[in-house]
């Protein structure tokens, strides 16, 4: 089993990171790119109700994202925007959707990246979001996780299983509360996880402000 210590340093989960095994895809020692990459796709907020909105903005690696064509699509609901920044509105289902960011250079390069967004008519007490990006050191795409609290509460522990098996351990503050709506990050900085398609179980122990004890939440997420 791996381990990733989180240490929580503010209220908004600004955090610093630590050890090395926690996930198995590095990503912050990059070559020099040759094409524009997608660094990150920020859903905020990750969870909303059927019908209301969320705003995505990107950052780019190896490029100027003025320069860029930037096209955004979804599997349900709908989007609206171009270049960094675009607003998804969900439709009436429930359901994970999916966003897709394209990125086209001037010389013809192509690059995509996908975010989630979830869409529930009562928020769950921890949700987690998905981006699946591409990793310079590794072919294809790799995965990094986030989960919000609903609540302010403690966030304990997170146990991660992806779809092989393989188990991967974020320990939080026992101390220090985690912020209701505050992503936070399930995988220490340059790091992230290779992409299995299936289902990933995470099981997450927390703990309320005003109250004693632990109890355990559990979450799937499907890799398509």
């Amino acid at each position: 089993m791996h381990k990733i210590v989180l240490v929580v340093v503010t209220l908004t989960f600004l955090a610093i990171l630590f050890g090395a095994c926690g996930t198995d895809v590095p990503t912050n020692s990059r070559p020099p790119l040759s094409r524009a990459e997608l660094a990150e796709i920020a859903v905020r907020p990750l969870t909303i109700a059927p019908g209301d909105s969320s705003v995505v903005t990107i950052r780019v690696l190896g490029g100027v994202l003025d320069t860029l064509m930037v096209t955004y699509e979804v599997d349900r609901g709908r989007i609206e925007g171009s270049g960094g920044r675009a607003v998804y509105r969900a439709d009436s289902t429930e359901g994970v959707a999916w966003i897709t960011v394209t990125l086209t250079g001037n010389q013809g390069s192509v690059t995509n990246g996908q975010a989630t967004v979830n869409v529930f008519k009562e928020e769950p007490i921890m949700s987690v979001g998905v981006q699946a990006l591409q990793a310079s050191s590794v072919v294809g795409k790799c995965l990094l996780f986030s989960a919000v609290p609903s609540e302010t509460l403690f966030f304990l522990r997170a146990l991660i299983e992806n779809p092989v098996g393989q188990t991967f351990e974020i320990l939080g503050s026992p101390t220090l509360p985690a912020g209701a709506h505050q992503p936070v990050p399930l995988q220490e900085a340059g790091q992230c996880y290779t992409l299995q398609s299936g289902t990933w179980n995470f099981q997450f122990t927390l703990q309320r402000v005003n109250e004693q004890g632990s109890f355990v939440f559990n979450v799937a997420h499907i890799q398509p």
